[in-house]
């Protein structure tokens, strides 16, 4: 009886561990199956041999690392922003954070504007490109986006507005700017290397020079633009001067020989003039002599100035040389036409015959690079590395009115707020006001400070 007792009590525990074995298996097996599911669903196969293990660079922290800055915020201009008093001059600022160069300036719907080039993206512009800036009444009150890509070449007040020429690298554009600064028409034409918008009798045309060439297109009200069949066949000219001669236009070209002098009418095309050899154009002022009128031409050469006197269809009638004489400017006084340089005064009579050289002194610092030029109202200046200088030139004597360190690009106009100044600079004399690297800087009314 005892044994089979024993015998009981041992089946017993066969058939327990038998059971926990059982289950041990079955729980394994679904373990499995659901670890299975997971590598189907995820990125991962679970029979990948070598899989990755996480390490401490895979997880992502808790804080942003401290070298990593906010984003930047724009900042962009209110206006209109008046005009501020500086040092007794009444000075306004354009651009932003980047470069900004004055390209040019014009007086069109009762405001002065001022075309520019920005790298800049914030403070008075939104996007690097060309821009137009427009002052009122000692203020700026907008500027107004051009053109990204462009190079600009010009721009003129027509019958119909604001007229701007740009190019980028395959073509040419011409638009209409209205008053409210908005572009109403813009046309695209072939690109040239020499461009030059005049109009003569209130007729537009535009005047293109390239390696073919000069050529002609009159341009309409609408800026619908016609191609003149006629051509002056002058490779690699540039266009630097026109002006009106009755029904027809004097146009002077630079090339590499000299100046070329043509005319140029509708009916009759161009016609070859003069030919003004070895000599570079700088600057042309209408001169009257025995009841007509005439011009007289400054030009420099390998040996110094030369002046010429030119009848208005461009043929000679006179010419002094001004050897020894690296840079000059001419002024009227009188009925007599002064060519003024640094050192020496030479007065000619209406005749452009040379009747007076005299000695000029000045305390101005006259370095290689000083190039003394005259607006057409007979302002003197000059632009150098040490900046801008307005001149004046009295009793023999050349002087400094102001000085405006640092310009790099510099215009002397009349616009509506009398005489101004125009310039860019990156080390102004006006630092405590600029934006960014170089600004471009109005100083309004210069008269009325010197």
């Amino acid at each position: 009886m005892q044994k089979q007792k024993t015998i009981a009590k041992w089946l017993a525990v066969i058939l327990l561990l038998t059971l926990a074995v059982a289950s041990y298996v079955a729980l394994s097996a679904i373990m499995n199956d659901r670890d299975a599911g997971q590598n189907i669903a995820g990125a991962q196969d679970g029979n990948d041999p070598n899989p990755e293990t996480p390490t401490d660079d895979d997880q992502t922290p808790d804080l942003p690392p401290e070298d990593i800055q906010p984003p930047h915020i724009p900042v962009y201009s209110q206006f209109p922003r008046e005009a501020r008093e500086i040092a007794g001059s009444k000075v306004l600022n354009i651009g932003g954070e980047g470069d900004d160069v004055l390209l040019d300036v014009i007086s069109c719907y009762g405001k002065d504007m001022a075309i520019f080039s920005s790298t800049s993206e914030e403070y008075d512009v939104k996007q690097s490109g060309l821009h137009i800036a427009t002052l009122d009444a000692g203020a700026l009150t907008s500027t107004t986006f051009l053109a990204a890509d462009e190079e600009y070449l010009g721009c003129t007040l027509s019958a119909s507005g604001l007229l701007v020429l740009t190019r980028d690298a395959d073509h040419t554009y011409l638009r209409l700017i209205g008053r409210d600064m908005s572009v109403s028409i813009k046309r695209e034409m072939p690109r040239y290397d020499s461009y030059r918008l005049f109009t003569n009798s209130g007729i537009l045309k535009l005047y293109v020079a390239d390696d073919d060439g000069v050529t002609a297109y009159s341009v309409s009200r609408t800026l619908t633009l016609s191609k003149s069949n006629r051509t002056a066949s002058i490779g690699g000219a540039r266009v630097v001067c026109i002006l009106p001669n009755g029904t027809s236009d004097l146009i002077f070209l630079q090339t590499e020989s000299g100046i070329s002098i043509y005319t140029y009418s509708t009916n009759e095309g161009f016609i070859s003039q003069n030919e003004l050899l070895n000599c570079v154009f700088r600057q042309i002022m209408p001169i009257m002599s025995d009841g007509r009128q005439t011009l007289a031409l400054l030009a420099s050469n390998d040996v110094g100035q030369v002046l010429f006197g030119l009848e208005m269809n461009g043929k000679q009638f006179a010419r002094t040389p001004l050897d020894d004489v690296p840079t000059a400017a001419m002024i009227k006084s009188g009925s007599n036409l002064l060519v003024v340089s640094p050192d020496k005064l030479y007065t000619f009579c209406s005749h452009l015959e040379l009747t007076l050289s005299s000695d000029v002194a000045t305390d101005i610092a006259i370095g290689d690079d000083f190039d003394l030029r005259a607006t057409e109202s007979g302002r003197l200046y000059s632009l150098s590395a040490d900046g801008l200088a307005l001149l004046s030139f009295d009793n023999s004597q050349l002087r400094a009115d102001a000085v405006f360190g640092g310009a790099t690009s510099a215009m002397i106009f009349r616009g509506t707020m009398g005489n101004c100044v125009a310039y860019s600079a990156a080390d102004s004399d006006f630092e405590d006001m600029t934006f960014g690297k170089a600004d471009v800087y109005f100083v309004i009314d210069i008269d009325s400070q010197i």
